[in-house]
């Protein structure tokens, strides 16, 4: 199986994309990334800044950003487990 990483800024269309791919197959979903910092918690996978530094430090994350003072990622171990079962659809701001 393969797994797919939409980027894009906000309101590009990857929540478009991702409802779609969806659609047309229900094993596909989308990934929950990490988030460290305030604001809305919902869809995320709250973590310590802290704990956050550690994950760009040891090179966990297949992708991160700073946003809004927030840092959001994708971590290796939660995408690969997912790509296993089969649920390959994430997004995510390049």
């Amino acid at each position: 199986m393969i797994a797919i990483l939409l980027g894009g800024a906000p309101a590009s269309g990857k929540d478009t994309i991702s409802k779609a791919l969806h659609d047309l197959d229900s094993r596909i979903t989308t990934f929950s990334k990490l988030k460290a910092g305030t604001g809305r918690t919902a869809s995320y996978r709250m973590i310590e800044e802290s704990e956050f530094t550690k994950l760009i430090a040891g090179e966990e994350l297949i992708q991160w950003h700073e946003q809004y003072g927030n840092r959001y990622g994708v971590d290796h171990d939660e995408f690969n487990r997912l790509q296993k079962e089969f649920n390959p659809c994430t997004y995510s701001r390049f």
